[in-house]
């Protein structure tokens, strides 16, 4: 996998099982991860995880299905990718339909 630094990943489901172990591989490929779960406490618990290893994780409570939620979501990445620059290929776990 190329070096994801500096870059801003999106993991859908990140509260749990797959979701997290994607978020805990591509911190350590050097992304900035936003979590996102429908439990806020989950993905909360995740992106500490993700913290106490040094790496960047910010968790967002997200519900996929439904369209108004994708709103505030949108804005955090786009306020992290002002940070740092955008990856050319989107990576997000989970439906993305909705968009």
């Amino acid at each position: 996998m190329p070096s994801l630094e500096k870059r801003v990943a999106l993991v859908t489901g990140a509260g749990g099982g797959i979701g997290a172990a994607i978020c805990h591989r591509l911190s350590k490929e050097g992304a900035f991860v936003v979590a996102a779960d429908l439990n806020f406490d989950n993905a909360s618990k995740v992106a500490e995880q993700v913290r106490q290893v040094g790496a960047g994780c910010l968790p967002i409570q997200l519900d996929v299905t439904d369209q108004f939620s994708w709103r505030p979501c949108a804005r955090t990445i786009l306020a992290l990718c002002a940070l740092w620059p955008w990856s050319r290929q989107a990576m997000a776990t989970g439906p993305l339909s909705v968009l």
